[in-house]
């Protein structure tokens, strides 16, 4: 059975910018190559729009 995981990044509401930039300039080369596990990434229009959410997929504990 497959294991799902929901990450939530939350940034300050005036910095949310420069929090967006620093994650696709500093994080995203590092997770990059596990790219394969990741189902999306999630910015909200409405509701909370400082947040970051992104969902992997594992096939089980070992693979996470």
């Amino acid at each position: 059975m497959a294991i799902f995981e929901l990450r939530t990044y939350t940034f300050f509401v005036a910095t949310r910018g420069e929090g967006f930039e620093y994650y696709k300039s500093t994080v995203w080369p590092v997770v990059q190559k596990y790219e394969a596990n990741l189902v999306g990434y999630f910015l909200g229009d409405i509701g909370a729009l400082n947040e970051l959410v992104h969902i992997w997929k594992f096939e089980d504990d070992n693979d996470r």
